[in-house]
């Protein structure tokens, strides 16, 4: 073979080896500080670039939270280094959904965590905790916030 046939083999290897290892990768994963309990949350879809995207089926995780008080947010470095921000929403029988005034944020750089205000309601609402680059979605970590 020739010096060049083996150069592209070795790159075309590597380049493989280098997508392939996406999949082992570990998930970061956020923390939710609500009622006192912590609780740590894969995400259901991380992209480690725009072609590995790694999907799972796990429903969104549940926490306790009692009107008005807060509760804390906080995200690896690999996602604050980034940009990402928290939606607030119900969601009636037929899917749609209805942002949450005040009860998310803004979108976010370079900062580990957020404290967000519990709303004054009853029943249960969702948070999306969504990280970016640029307008490409890199993770998405679903979580229901049940109200007592």
């Amino acid at each position: 073979m020739s010096s060049r046939r083996l150069l592209g083999l070795g790159a075309g290897l590597l380049l493989a080896a280098g997508l392939l290892s996406a999949c082992d990768k570990p998930l970061p994963q956020i923390t939710v500080l609500s009622n006192r309990t912590v609780t740590r949350i894969s995400p259901t879809t991380y992209c480690f670039n725009p072609t590995r995207c790694r999907h799972t089926t796990a429903s969104a995780r549940s926490v306790t939270a009692r009107s008005g008080t807060s509760i804390l947010v906080d995200v690896p470095g690999s996602v604050a280094d980034g940009h990402w921000l928290v939606s607030a929403y119900t969601q009636d029988s037929s899917g749609k959904q209805t942002p949450i005034e005040g009860a998310g944020s803004g979108v976010l750089h370079n900062q580990h965590s957020v404290w967000l205000p519990v709303p004054t309601s009853s029943g249960a609402y969702a948070l999306a905790i969504q990280s970016f680059t640029g307008a490409t979605p890199t993770g998405i970590w679903d979580v229901v916030v049940q109200l007592r």
